[in-house]
């Protein structure tokens, strides 16, 4: 357990009158100032943070729902999470969903007046847990998955913007200190905030409708360029983040870096490298009206259904856009 880390109190049930009164009044000897390693059941922690650092425990959770309570002249918010186990099941719509189990579950409290305040009460069993190896490591038998908080991917990322230090000086620093005890064991990623990072890869997902040239322009300024996507699995990494986004215009495509401007029929990259995955979607691609060149994301059956790949016209601005670079992080895997 972290130093920084101390159980508030031991119980299978609390009340929601508890819940406000240790709130309201917290014993503040023991409050939590970093997450708590793989807590176990009927275990309960108060977190004193400005981020959401309290949600690293290293278990993979899955998002159960909200519910707000007003209390006199507050609210006061549940976050309700069940543990994730291995597998995903098939929805009707053909997606995807990973797989849940409420044997072992946390909630987390807040009030509205005071955010930064967390009280989280784990309950059920714990050893239903299966951990789940890291997907960003290159090993032959890659470790555990292990979450940083995302105030240390902060402190990390100014760090290296500053151009005073490498990923690994923070890395040395940090764990000579003491001040991170939950970099072993991840990959330490250089993506600015908000981008997906993807076995050595950041990916910036562009906001703005533009043609295919106008998203690479904007690419090469990024210091990267188009994404090319070469397996299943980055596939599903980048269709997952953009599900996650849940944007407004999420309806719309996004141009990615495959095009077969000089010979019809024959896609390729960006670098002229020939495609060795691919994922179009029914009919596709099609060339329409003799016309389509470039290729793009998109839902075939409307908002709910899942990602696949279609040709496009390459001068219309009717797209979104992703953007690869490499990322300069460094593996600290033990």
């Amino acid at each position: 357990m972290d130093s920084g880390s101390i159980v508030y109190m031991h119980t299978d049930v609390l009340h929601q009158t508890e819940i406000v009164d240790i709130l309201t009044k917290p014993e503040t000897s023991r409050t939590s100032n970093v997450p708590p390693y793989k807590p176990k059941a009927n275990e309960v922690y108060l977190f004193q943070t400005g981020a959401d650092d309290w949600k690293c425990d290293q278990y993979l959770w899955i998002n159960n729902g909200t519910k707000s309570v007003t209390i006199g002249n507050d609210v006061l918010k549940k976050q309700f999470y069940k543990i994730r186990l291995p597998g995903t099941t098939d929805k009707t719509n053909g997606r995807k969903r990973p797989v849940g189990s409420l044997q072992f579950k946390k909630t987390a409290y807040s009030l509205k007046s005071n955010k930064s305040l967390i009280l989280v009460h784990y309950e059920g069993d714990e050893t239903v847990y299966v951990p789940v190896s890291h997907g960003n490591s290159k090993k032959s038998r890659p470790p555990e998955y292990t979450r940083t908080a995302p105030s240390v991917l902060r402190k990390i990322e100014q760090d290296i913007r500053s151009g005073e230090k490498t990923a690994m000086d923070v890395y040395r620093e940090s764990i000579s200190n003491g001040s991170v005890s939950a970099l072993v064991g991840v990959v330490l990623s250089t993506c600015p905030s908000g981008d997906l990072s993807f076995r050595g890869k950041c990916y910036f997902f562009g906001k703005d409708i533009e043609n295919e040239r106008r998203g690479h322009e904007i690419c090469k300024a990024r210091g990267g360029k188009l994404a090319s996507i070469n397996s299943k699995e980055e596939d599903d990494a980048i269709i997952q983040h953009i599900e996650s986004m849940n944007l407004p215009y999420s309806i719309a495509g996004y141009f990615i870096g495959a095009q077969d401007e000089i010979s019809e029929g024959t896609f390729v990259w960006e670098d002229g490298t020939s495609l060795t995955y691919s994922n179009w979607g029914p009919g596709q691609p099609d060339n329409y009206i003799s016309a389509e060149d470039c290729v793009t994301l998109y839902r075939p059956s409307g908002l709910f259904s899942h990602y696949k790949w279609a040709d496009v016209n390459c001068d219309v601005a009717v797209e979104l856009y992703i953007c690869e670079a490499s990322d300069g992080g460094v593996d600290v895997v033990g």
